[in-house]
């Protein structure tokens, strides 16, 4: 967000890129680099292993083998941050390098602004071949993701599949003396999203590209995404093993199906909803939730595997990534798409160099959005401006930079929390609650609420537990900040084209996209169907209680 040295980290970057050029011999100087970016949805920061986590159950089970052993010769960035807590903006944000404040695609009801240009496109007008396999209902291509791919394919199943996943439903219910009345079916179908199992799509797609590829003369951009570890937590109808391997004392009988909605997890007639579910029977969550990773992460090394049987590895940058993660109460609830804590936006990210082969940690923040800059400069290809992130060269060869910062906002959340935006840095985290205003109509208008904002001293309250008093001083600093990076985004709105509202919305889902969606908990909650395009919230004022009105009066 700082433009002003973008200039000097452009000249270092190339500066870098020349020294390496001269490096290589004469049969790599004609061709650019191979990219893999593998997005893996729902997967905590703090669930990794290369960042440090042991099973809480288990601790001598690895629950990411095989990105532990990438890490161990990439580089790994400690402090990456997503832009919000749920799919579709975030990757919004990967594919275009702009915060959520930037390219408004706020809710599912909206796609990808046809004006924005996109990473894939970058790579496919430089002579790439592009593919991707993708899973899961907002990944889908209505979205606008599809854009620049020469092969866009989701991996979820077929109406056929799903037909026969039916009649297995109904085949057990008759051994157990039981039928499958209408509501049983229309539960089931509306959960396909929960107990569908797409990994080993993706990853057998995957497979295939890379063998078709190998021995060409064009270099590929290949885009996975994995969502396997997204709840339900259902881990033994993957691999029977993994829920005794990651809990081997469990003994009770707590069922993962419905998490999001499931009684016995918390009471849904309280706003915010009460927690119900036991230490016990949370922990064994957690531990299926690691069993998912676990399974998720397998199928990452199948790609891993075919990249380097097919002699493909040392001339592609590997970039891996989580989109957001996922609360077990840390703040009082559950799932994500609902506030921008740590355990929600906090992202694991690790990036590979082409021969690469000693591992770097970095501790400097960084952003989702400045993924697609650090790929398209590294490949010297046009960038994609104007952005709101920044190229990666630098910390890439280790110098830090800890002065980096990022906005982040969820404004159509999930299970009664109310909309927000955001600042972080190294040092702050700011949260400020928003109230909607005015009338429904084509735009959506919000405001602060009349309270004061959440700000945490990430150096004492790494947990985002204690909120300082709007008297302190470092509350004040931390708004400063905030309007200050507000602001410069604002400037930045300026220079960014912008198509109609009906421009932007997105194709209305299938029938049995919207059970999809529905189940997810997306659909029927926060701010989302047909609705127009959010109004810009106005720049923060750094009395406690802001109330300054937005959209209208700009």
């Amino acid at each position: 967000m700082r433009a002003p040295r973008r200039g000097l980290v452009l000249l270092l970057g190339l500066a870098a890129a020349a020294v390496l050029y001269g490096l290589l011999g004469e049969e790599d100087r004609g061709r650019r680099p191979n990219v893999l970016i593998v997005s893996l949805d729902s997967v905590r920061a703090d669930h990794l292993g290369f960042l440090g986590h042991r099973p809480l159950l288990a601790p001598e089970v690895p629950v990411t083998p095989r990105l532990d052993a990438l890490a161990a010769e990439s580089t790994v960035f400690e402090e990456a941050w997503s832009t919000t807590s749920w799919t579709l903006p975030a990757h919004v944000s990967l594919f275009t390098g702009l915060e959520e404040g930037l390219h408004g695609v706020e809710h599912e009801g909206l796609r990808i602004d046809p004006r924005h240009p996109l990473l894939a496109e970058r790579f496919a007008e430089a002579g790439y071949r592009t593919a991707a396999f993708v899973s899961g209902d907002l990944l889908r291509s209505r979205f606008g993701f599809a854009r620049g791919f020469d092969e866009y394919h989701t991996c979820m199943l077929s109406w056929e599949e799903v037909q026969e996943a039916v009649e297995d439903l109904r085949r057990r219910y008759e051994e157990e003396g039981r039928e499958v009345d209408e509501g049983t079916l229309r539960a089931f179908l509306a959960r396909q999203a929960h107990w569908e199992i797409t990994s080993p799509r993706v990853a057998a797609g995957a497979e295939a590209f890379l063998r078709q590829q190998a021995g060409r003369e064009e270099p590929f951009f290949l885009f996975l995404h994995f969502f396997d570890a997204h709840y339900d937590y259902l881990p033994e109808d993957k691999d029977p093993h993994l829920a005794r391997l990651f809990d081997p004392s469990w003994e009770g009988d707590f069922p993962a199906e419905n998490w999001f909605l499931n009684p016995r997890v918390r009471d849904l007639r309280r706003q915010p909803y009460g927690r119900r579910i036991g230490d016990r029977e949370l922990a064994h969550v957690e531990a299926m939730y690691d069993a998912e990773i676990h399974w998720v992460d397998a199928h990452v090394g199948r790609v891993l595997d075919a990249l380097r049987e097919t002699g493909q590895e040392r001339e592609t940058w590997i970039v891996v990534l989580s989109d957001h993660g996922d609360e077990f109460f840390d703040h009082g609830s559950i799932g994500h798409r609902s506030t921008l804590y740590r355990e929600l936006t906090r992202i694991g990210l690790l990036v590979r160099r082409p021969g690469q082969e000693e591992g770097l940690r970095v501790r400097s923040p960084v952003r989702i959005t400045d993924i697609a800059p650090t790929l398209l400069e590294e490949c010297g290809l046009e960038p994609l401006e104007p952005t709101s992130g920044e190229p990666l060269g630098g910390l890439l060869r280790g110098h830090e930079d800890p002065s980096r910062s990022l906005l982040q906002r969820v404004l159509a959340p999930v299970g009664g929390h109310p909309p927000a935006d955001g600042y972080r840095d190294r040092d702050f985290s700011l949260q400020r609650r928003l109230q909607r205003i005015g009338e429904p109509g084509p735009e959506i208008l919000l405001e602060p609420r009349p309270e004061p904002l959440l700000v945490f001293d990430l150096h004492e309250d790494p947990e985002e537990l204690h909120p300082l008093e709007p008297a302190d001083p470092r509350y004040q600093e931390a708004l400063r900040r905030f309007r200050e990076a507000f602001l410069q985004q604002e400037e930045l709105r300026e220079q960014l084209p912008v198509s109609s509202p009906e421009q932007r919305r997105a194709a209305p889902p299938e029938a049995d996209e919207a059970a999809r969606l529905a189940a997810l908990g997306y659909a029927g909650e926060g701010e989302g169907g047909g609705e127009g395009v959010f109004a810009p919230l106005p720049p923060p004022n750094l009395a406690p209680s802001a109330g300054a009105r937005s959209g209208a009066e700009r």
